[in-house]
């Protein structure tokens, strides 16, 4: 896809992030690895994604019990909360709690399918939402989502 398209806030920290951790490729994209070089433990267990700090140490819990699709989603999710929000969600006002949750559902999107990594793809073709699901190791209705917004920000772009 050649084509002019301006990243967003979230979009350029992501790709900084990636490149800080050496992440070029989408096969390079490890829960593991980035929870490892971020110093953040990382936990499949049998029971609700959260994360939580202790001792100054941040962990993230993924539900072992989904598939890795959704569980790399999970993590995403989690991996916002680590390094974009402060407080404890219990105590924070309910209007910020919301915030945080919608920054994390699209930090998930940007994190899961960086645009560094699909600019030069054919957003056209009829099977890009299975090769992204097949590439990325998430669900398909998140390849959708992210896949539109991709497509809307160009289209709006032009039509600017």
């Amino acid at each position: 896809m050649k084509t002019t398209y301006t990243q967003t806030y979230l979009e350029e920290f992501i790709s900084n992030l990636y490149k800080s951790l050496g992440i070029f490729k989408p096969h390079q994209i490890s829960e593991e690895y980035i929870a490892a070089r971020l110093g953040i433990l990382f936990f499949r267990d049998n029971g609700p994604a959260f994360h939580t700090r202790v001792c100054g140490v941040d962990a993230i819990y993924v539900d072992a019990r989904d598939s890795p699709k959704k569980q790399r989603e999970q993590f995403f999710h989690e991996l916002c909360h680590v390094l974009r929000h402060v407080g404890s969600q219990s105590i924070v006002p309910v209007s910020f709690r919301e915030w945080q949750e919608l920054d994390a559902k699209r930090f998930v999107k940007c994190a899961a399918i960086p645009f560094d990594m699909v600019k030069d793809w054919d957003l056209r073709n009829d099977n890009i939402v299975q090769k992204a699901s097949d590439t990325f190791g998430v669900t398909e209705k998140l390849c959708e989502q992210r896949l539109l917004q991709i497509k809307n920000r160009i289209y709006f772009k032009k039509i600017s």
